[in-house]
């Protein structure tokens, strides 16, 4: 079965995996446990989750807005976890959150839908590498783009 990083989601007690090509939402108990525990506003999005159809738990999860993992990547000295924040049937925004782990100390950083990160993260020789849209790269790049198939890549020196 192909897994990616969209495939799963967390919340305080259980791991959530999505299975692509039947429509499945498993809830992970025993074999699979997070590591972190990250709260938005005390609320815990996920929490009446429970095995079955996929569709019809993500329709009501859609209702009430929930973040779901799109890419996750930890070093020695860093954590970084991208979220999008799904309501409504179509994401909202994305949260990228950015864990200093020698420091101790983080923060998060809230991305508009028209600039939404794809994700993808990727740590090489002291850089992440990231996926960006188009919408994001307009923002800041002058003149014309290439061809809408093109894919966008942002390099962020650590």
């Amino acid at each position: 079965v192909p897994i990616i990083e969209s495939n799963f989601s967390v919340n305080e007690e259980f791991v959530f995996y999505h299975e692509s090509f039947n429509n499945q939402l498993y809830v992970l108990k025993d074999t699979i446990k997070p590591t972190y525990r990250i709260l938005f506003d005390g609320a815990d999005d996920m929490r009446d989750i429970h095995k079955g159809s996929f569709v019809k738990a993500v329709e009501g999860l859609y209702k009430k807005g929930f973040y779901l993992v799109n890419s996750y990547v930890e070093t020695d000295n860093l954590l970084c976890l991208i979220l999008s924040y799904l309501k409504d049937t179509k994401t909202q925004k994305q949260v990228w959150i950015i864990f200093d782990k020698q420091r101790g100390m983080g923060h998060s950083l809230e991305i508009l839908e028209e600039e939404l990160f794809v994700g993808d993260l990727c740590v090489k020789e002291n850089s992440l590498y990231c996926m960006v849209t188009e919408n994001f790269v307009r923002k800041y790049i002058k003149g014309e783009l290439l061809s809408e198939t093109d894919i966008y890549m942002l390099k962020i020196k650590l």
